[in-house]
């Protein structure tokens, strides 16, 4: 075997490695980047995640009210700004109807046990700028969110922290619906009218995935209109 083919085979071997070792660091980019399939993964778990959480503090909505409504006990604002200051809300409310408004934040009255003597106030904020969602919770007395909410402070909860998601939470209200509570049977198959809240809230979010999105539905059963 002379020198010559021993150098060319070592160049070849070089070559195969080098090639190899490329295709690794490609392989690994796509999986633990920045933009990797683990990291959205992860991003997509925690999304999920506030989005629960959001959807059961919404399942106490204008509980222990006395009569609670969308127009008195519910509030939808667009471009709502949080005062980290003043730790006030501003924004304009939307009218609700029969057909789904959409809005940035939602405010809602509500007590902790039916026994409580005062209601408070709580709500989730959607940041467009920062594709972040918040938890709101009044420092005072709120017994009606839509006469209350712009002369009180709140205390801001991250669910999801700022210039983390991709996208912003999209909110919308639907009154005078007739939505169904988990686990309804359409009355079709059951032969029983299924029990229906009259106000929904939907809660949407892209994933990770191109064109995709999770979309949660919360039946506001406490509210009689």
């Amino acid at each position: 075997m002379s020198l010559i083919s021993l150098m060319v085979g070592a160049v070849i071997s070089m070559l195969a490695v080098t090639a190899a070792l490329l295709l690794y660091k490609q392989a690994g980019q796509q999986v633990w980047g920045s933009n990797g399939t683990v990291r959205s993964a992860q991003l997509d778990g925690q999304t999920a995640a506030a989005l629960l959480s959001a959807q059961n503090a919404l399942q106490g909505a204008g509980f222990g009210l006395a009569a609670p409504t969308a127009a008195e006990h519910l509030v939808l604002l667009s471009g709502p700004a949080y005062d980290t200051t003043t730790r006030k809300l501003t924004g304009t409310v939307v009218a609700l109807g029969a057909t789904p408004a959409t809005g940035a934040a939602v405010l809602w009255s509500y007590k902790l046990s039916p026994d409580d003597a005062v209601p408070s106030c709580m709500g989730l904020l959607s940041d467009e700028r920062t594709r972040s969602l918040a938890l709101l919770q009044a420092n005072a007395t709120c017994s009606s969110a839509s006469a209350n909410w712009s002369s009180l402070t709140w205390t801001r909860q991250w669910l999801i922290a700022p210039n983390v998601a991709t996208q912003a939470v999209q909110l919308s209200v639907h009154a005078n619906a007739d939505c169904w509570p988990f686990g309804a049977v359409a009355e079709a198959m059951s032969q029983v009218a299924p029990p229906s809240a009259k106000v929904s809230v939907t809660l949407q979010m892209s994933t990770s995935v191109a064109g995709s999105a999770n979309s949660y539905l919360s039946c506001l059963s406490n509210f009689q209109s």
